[in-house]
């Protein structure tokens, strides 16, 4: 079942909160999704029941298919997600209106049984991970697909299983002329087993606020995730870690970035690198805005230590640093999206140290008497695999 899910909302020091939403479109010949929500969070209902179609979910209906949404664009208010199917013209672009839609989808009321009414849209920080299962094929090979994000809908309500969206296709036409509210699909551009990652970032008008560039360059930036095993691994430890890194921030000074991985251990009381940074992405050129490493960078870590270990963005070209005079690198401790904090519904966010991850950056640095990075920086941490379970 076609299943969005809010990984978690998180800043540098603390997340806000998780949630689970989902749906399923169908698979049947007629062009009619039926998405299925359901609200809980991460961990569990906060009801203790099962999520809304979980149970009925069938087992031939396996995840092909995984598109996660990295909301970073500070000055949009919370925003719907839509998805619809369009037909395709001859180049496999989509055309026209949509044909069928599925959503809308947003924060769950939670006083709603049905699990169907929605008190807002998703948030700036929000990462929404949206598993393509088999009966939603036709959105992304029969038609050609569009996710767009609103600032609103009416009735503010999923529009429930078996049942084409109405309320995303009267929603259409506020997203249809904004690049940066769009992820376009070409009819067959997504295949089985690929997962693609998305961020809408800079602001939608102007602004002087350090964190949109200027403004008025809302975009949506998307890239097809490296889902390769690492041919080689650096640095010394323990764990093994796939990461793949995602550069969604407008601020100036985050442009044309290179990332670094810098295992950390304490030493006397002080925090020691230990070793020599781990570079994650950048190449020729560095990592701008709206960019995504091409590849997954292996690395080797000491479980041990990596509550202390430091994700570093430093300008394209300088050497990478944790602190000192003429020091450029910004240095972002990644323990709490990793270790994970309670969530207001309960459970926790972040992840383990292992696997295949996605660091997704953006916000800016405190650059203003009082801000600190918890309220300004943002990594959003996701995992980058294809489930094959049917949860």
């Amino acid at each position: 079942m076609l299943r969005l899910r809010l990984i978690h909302v998180v800043s540098v020091v603390a997340p806000t909160f998780a949630a689970v939403l989902g749906g399923c479109p169908d698979n049947d010949s007629a062009p009619d999704p039926s998405p299925d929500a359901a609200a809980t969070s991460d961990a569990a209902p906060t009801d203790g029941s099962p999520p809304d179609g979980a149970a009925d979910a069938p087992v031939d209906d396996p995840i092909e298919r995984v598109i996660t949404l990295v909301l970073s664009s500070p000055d949009l208010p919370p925003q719907f997600v839509c998805l619809g199917g369009f037909r395709a013209d001859e180049r496999g672009e989509p055309t026209g209106d949509p044909v069928i839609a599925g959503g809308p989808f947003g924060i769950p009321d939670p006083s709603d049984p049905a699990k169907r009414k929605l008190t807002s849209g998703f948030p700036y920080g929000a990462v929404v991970k949206l598993p393509v299962r088999l009966h939603d094929a036709k959105f992304f090979d029969q038609f050609a697909a569009i996710g767009y994000v609103v600032d609103d809908v009416s009735p503010r309500e999923f529009a429930g299983s078996g049942n084409d969206s109405e309320t995303c296709k009267r929603a259409w036409p506020s997203a249809r002329s904004v690049p940066g509210r769009k992820l376009v699909f070409k009819r067959g551009e997504l295949h089985v087993g690929e997962a693609w990652v998305a961020g809408a970032t800079g602001c939608e008008g102007p602004s002087t606020a350090p964190e949109c560039g200027g403004g008025s360059n809302l975009q949506m930036a998307s890239a097809r995730l490296d889902l390769g095993t690492p041919s080689a691994y650096a640095g010394a430890g323990d764990l093994s870690l796939g990461i793949q890194v995602a550069n969604f921030s407008a601020f100036s000074g985050f442009q044309s970035l290179d990332f670094y991985l810098q295992p950390v251990h304490v030493e006397g009381g002080a925090k020691v690198p230990d070793g020599a940074p781990i570079a994650l992405a950048g190449g020729a050129a560095g990592l701008s805005r709206g960019r995504v490493a091409g590849a997954t960078a292996g690395v080797h870590v000491a479980s041990a230590d990596t509550a202390e270990t430091l994700l570093l963005a430093s300008p394209h070209g300088s050497t990478p640093c944790v602190s000192g005079d003429g020091c450029k690198s910004v240095a972002v401790p990644v323990e709490p999206f990793r270790a994970g904090y309670a969530a207001p519904s309960g459970g926790a966010t972040g992840a383990a140290w292992s696997g295949h991850q996605v660091f997704a950056l953006f916000g800016k640095i405190p650059t203003a008497t009082g801000e600190t990075p918890a309220s300004v920086l943002h990594l959003g941490i996701f995992e980058a695999e294809l489930p094959t379970a049917n949860p």
